[in-house]
């Protein structure tokens, strides 16, 4: 059936409030003329490859982890003056951008001119230091398309855009937290064991001298805030929790949401070259969600190889009709008294790859896939149903009391209750019964998946993580687990209930008792990969919502 987004009202239409236009004034000291902007990790819990087909849904579930972009003037450090090329014309403005990645230990120095033409064609972002250059797609496509998209939405482009002062620079500054790369060689470099204690005791934004991503979608997170903070510090959206705004507040915010939502999924799509599910966009705007991807050809003209294919006035006028964005986003969390958790076993994937050889495998139409991918479908949603059923349950009076009492047992225990007769009747059958079909059921779909691969050729679940996840299966507590999204050596997830917090440490017993096998982990095979398995378990933070989507932050937080 059609569905909207649930984000923003339909009867609004495509109109926009505009709001003031106020240039921000240099200060180097001044962190206020700072706009910092953060997006969460995700884990795709269940629609690995079938939430690329509409109308299949995926469950997207935001981590702790969140991805930090700030953007503000500062004065320029190399001594540089833009005043001549400015002088040349009042309608063009040169505008010099750093982009520091501290973890990276890069500065990257950009120059884009902005002129009236450059609402015919996207603006070229050209290195400062081409000798000293490497390429970021992801940056550079980004900041082409949301500058030339200010430009259009504020018509006068010299009020906005052009810097407070001759020699200042647009700072920009990207981080991430330590749960979106592997954090296993810093451990093993210096000593450290595996611990969920010793991983949340790291220094905030480790350097990343070995680049293994946990597969928490860093790229779409970098977008996502980069588009966000660039939006906001522009003033062309208001993303903070106070509006500028007094009138329509809510309606605004949503829309601002979704304009942002709109352009970092058409910018994650051009710097990949090819428009994918949008799942990790959508999860690092929106948060935790149950989502069904937007049509394909929303976006897909946008990238056909044509002269005008990449005119920002069409790029702007498709970001701002919302009502052709056919996503539909409903807001989603974990039942109470369930926690997620996640494991680095220090591998990676090439999801792309992944992606086109399952894809030509089920276009091939063999009769393994009519059988296969249909079957998947089917057991995401029941995954979807208990996963609901369960909130409904543990949400009620007796929820906590039930979560704990279950939590002391392994699956077996759940399935005594439900064949036993002196059970059968008593309230803690209603929860053990939907555990154990939420258990076979995503056991259901991990055997789906691995046949998916073996067919086409892909190691959607390689035997490291198969081993690794059917031993933490066993645990008490543990409902199931599995390697998220696409698969492969990236990641693996753990769902479990809330066990008794353990005396001296304050440590849930159930996820101690994940960290447990896990630390003592030897996976088998010739690989390093499952070798060796770091538990991710988010930064600590004080912050009463960590699992939320985009958001303005008070002040930098490094």
């Amino acid at each position: 059936p059609n569905r909207e987004r649930k984000y923003y009202a339909a009867s609004i239409g495509s109109v926009f409030f505009r709001m003031s236009s106020t240039t921000k004034t240099l200060d180097t000291a001044d962190t206020a003329a700072t706009t910092v902007v953060s997006c969460p990790g995700k884990v795709l819990l269940a629609g690995g490859y079938t939430v690329l087909e509409r109308p299949n849904v995926g469950v997207v579930v935001c981590t702790g982890a969140r991805f930090y972009a700030s953007v503000g003037w500062t004065a320029s450090t190399d001594g540089s003056s833009q005043g001549d090329i400015e002088n040349k014309n009042d309608g063009e403005v040169s505008i010099d951008v750093d982009v520091h990645s501290p973890q990276f230990g890069s500065v990257a120095e950009y120059r884009v001119v902005m002129t009236s033409e450059t609402v015919v064609s996207l603006p070229e972002i050209q290195p400062r230091n081409p000798g000293k250059h490497n390429s970021n797609p992801y940056v550079e496509k980004t900041l082409s398309a949301v500058l030339s998209f200010v430009q259009i939405f504020h018509g006068e482009i010299l009020s906005v855009l052009r810097p407070p002062a001759l020699s200042s620079t647009l700072r920009i500054e990207l981080r991430g937290d330590n749960d979106f790369y592997s954090q296993v060689h810093h451990m093993s470099a210096n000593g450290l064991s595996m611990t969920t204690e010793n991983v949340q005791n790291l220094p905030n934004f480790l350097p990343c001298t070995v680049v293994n991503k946990t597969g928490m979608g860093s790229s779409a997170a970098l977008v996502t805030s980069l588009v966000g903070a660039l939006l906001n510090f522009f003033d062309v959206v208001n993303l903070s929790s106070s509006s500028k705004c007094k009138e329509n507040t809510e309606v605004l915010k949503e829309k601002d949401l979704a304009v942002t939502h709109n352009l970092a999924q058409f910018c994650h799509t051009l710097a990949q070259g090819k428009v994918g599910s949008g799942f990790d966009v959508s999860a690092a705007c929106y948060g935790s969600h149950l989502y069904t991807r937007f049509s394909p050809d929303v976006l897909a003209d946008l990238l056909a190889p044509t002269s005008t294919s990449h005119a920002p006035k069409r790029i702007y006028d498709r970001v701002m009709d919302l009502e052709r964005w056919d996503s539909f986003v409903d807001p989603f969390s974990l039942p109470p008294g369930v926690g997620i958790m996640m494991a680095d076993v220090c591998g990676g994937s090439e999801t792309p790859s992944m992606v086109r050889k399952v894809l030509a495998w089920r276009d091939g139409g063999s009769e393994e896939s009519k059988t296969i991918w249909p079957g998947l479908v089917r057991s995401n949603d029941t995954i979807v149903m208990m996963l609901k059923r369960l909130s409904n349950i543990f949400g009620g009076e007796d929820g906590p009391a039930m979560v704990n009492v279950l939590s002391k047992m392994d699956h077996t225990g759940w399935v005594d209750i439900v064949s036993d007769a002196e059970h059968q009747t008593g309230r803690i059958a209603i929860p053990a019964r939907a555990l154990s079909s939420l258990r076979n059921s995503m056991i259901n779909a991990r055997v789906f998946l691995r046949k998916m691969g073996k067919n086409a050729g892909v190691p959607i679940e390689p035997n490291e993580q198969t081993d690794l996840a059917n031993a933490t299966m066993a645990l008490k507590g543990v409902i199931a687990a599995g390697v998220p999204g696409a698969g492969g050596n990236d990641a693996l997830y753990v769902l479990y209930l809330h066990g008794d917090v353990e005396s001296g440490n304050g440590e849930d017993i159930v996820r101690a008792r994940i960290g447990e096998l896990w630390q003592s982990w030897k996976g088998k095979g010739n690989t390093e990969v499952g070798r060796c398995v770091c538990p991710l378990p988010g930064r600590r933070r004080v912050d009463e919502n960590i699992y939320s989507g985009l958001r303005v932050e008070k002040s930098p937080c490094w």
